[in-house]
């Protein structure tokens, strides 16, 4: 497992590029992703979600923060299913959502592996 203590800016973007990849859920969904695994074990809030997501796509203004990273969350959890994958994002009412640390670490190395692995393979 690994820490996510040192994880670069740019680490973090290839991190949401194998969750766009790896997931199909979109590049807002894989943002909303990134800041759930990255300020883990502590929750975050609807409106950096939503922060998020809007800062890596362009997003219309939505009214309801709270509703749009519920949106993104169900089609994450949606795209992990259907691969077999669990995604433990806890739901924190009235504030948003979280994972505990051990949980953001093994989901970043779910991700990140995903897409090192088969690119190692490929090179072999």
């Amino acid at each position: 497992m690994s820490s996510l203590v040192n994880v670069s800016e740019l680490e973090w973007m290839g991190f949401e590029v194998a969750a766009a990849r790896l997931l199909g859920a979109g590049m807002a969904a894989s943002a909303v992703l990134r800041c759930i695994v990255e300020r883990a074990p502590g929750p975050v809030q609807y409106f950096a979600l939503h922060e998020a997501a809007a800062a890596s796509v362009a997003l219309s203004r939505c009214r309801s923060e709270g509703h749009a990273c519920k949106v993104h969350v169900c089609r994450l959890r949606s795209a992990a299913e259907d691969l077999g994958l669990e995604l433990p994002i806890r739901n924190v009412r009235g504030l948003g959502y979280m994972l505990a640390a051990a949980d953001a670490a093994g989901v970043y190395d779910l991700v990140v592996d995903s897409v090192v692995r088969p690119a190692r393979s490929r090179a072999a």
